[in-house]
Order: structure tokens, then C-alpha cells, then sequence
């Protein structure tokens, strides 16, 4: 792995990426596009007020909103990176795709996450490990797995991916 090239490829964790403008209080790349930050308890919030009105229907309109939320983000990724790189996200070899995309994850405050590709390739399923992730205490009970993020997932991975994916 050419460790100079995928720090020239760091676009998301550059300190001039992303920069907070004091006269209008907004948080945004280096390209223009608006950043929101939110806290847990926002997240607590959000989940427990889908629980509380949609009840049963609660995980799958978090998966909803996540697969929602990961298209937009990839193809924001796609289009800053592509940008930023003068070339395709897409022509990227499979080391550097996964870089950024792991550093993408770290920047925007979604924890650290690792991807075993390989086994994707051998069995056909990705395993995902994710660690210190935001949603971390915040699910529904009795959830095997974070909707949300599951969702997230699916929608990243599948804006890049000829097949459909599922978390």
C-alpha cells in the first residue's frame, strides 16, 4: 500500500477540508457543501421518537432514513473526492477506495470501521467491523442491530456497487 498516495488522496480528515464559518454559525467542506453535527442525545431523541410513533415500524424506517442518508453521502464522497483527486472514485484500486472510505467514516464522526473485502470476494458476504460508533446505546430494544447504521451501510455500499447489497 503506497502510504504518500492515500494521504495525498486524505480529503475528508485534511484540516482545510472542512471549516466553520463564525458570521453565519454554518459547517461546511472546502467545496461548499453544508456539514450538520449532531450530539447522542439528538440521536436518543430521534430513535426514541420513532419508537414512540411508529412503534414495531421503528427499525425499518431507521434503515430507511440511513440508506437515504448513505446514498447522499456517497454521492457527495463521489463527487468532492472526485473532485479533489481529478479522477473518478470509481478508478481508484480497491486499497485506496478503501481508505477513503474508512477515513471518510472517521471524519464525519461515524466511528472507525474496517471492511474484510476479502471474504466478500470468497463467500460473498462483507463482514463489518465498526467501533465507536455514535449510535453506540442508542437503538431500539430488542434490535439485534442498528438500523440506522445498517442502513447507512447499505446505502454507501450500494451507490458503488453493481449489486444490490443488504446489512
Amino acid at each position: 500500500m503506497d502510504t504518500a498516495e492515500l494521504t495525498a488522496l486524505n480529503y475528508f480528515s485534511n484540516p482545510d477540508t472542512v471549516g466553520f464559518n463564525m458570521e453565519t454559525g454554518v459547517l461546511q467542506t472546502a467545496r461548499g457543501t453544508r456539514l450538520c453535527a449532531v450530539n447522542r442525545d439528538f440521536l436518543r431523541g430521534f430513535v426514541g421518537a420513532c419508537v414512540h410513533e411508529a412503534g414495531p415500524a421503528a427499525h425499518e424506517i431507521l434503515l430507511s432514513c440511513g440508506r437515504h442518508i448513505g446514498q447522499r453521502l456517497a454521492a457527495r464522497m463521489e463527487k468532492e473526492l472526485g473532485e479533489h483527486a481529478k479522477r473518478s472514485v470509481r478508478e481508484f484500486e480497491m486499497y485506496q477506495f478503501d481508505g477513503v472510505l474508512r477515513e471518510m467514516w472517521r471524519a464525519f464522526g461515524m466511528g472507525d470501521i474496517d471492511f474484510d473485502w476479502a471474504a466478500g470476494r470468497e463467500r460473498g458476504v462483507i463482514p463489518v467491523k465498526l467501533r465507536h460508533s455514535p449510535m453506540l446505546g442508542v437503538h431500539i430494544e430488542d434490535d439485534r442491530r442498528d438500523a440506522m447504521m445498517a442502513g447507512l451501510l447499505e446505502g454507501v455500499l450500494n451507490h458503488f456497487s453493481a449489486s444490490t447489497l443488504a446489512c
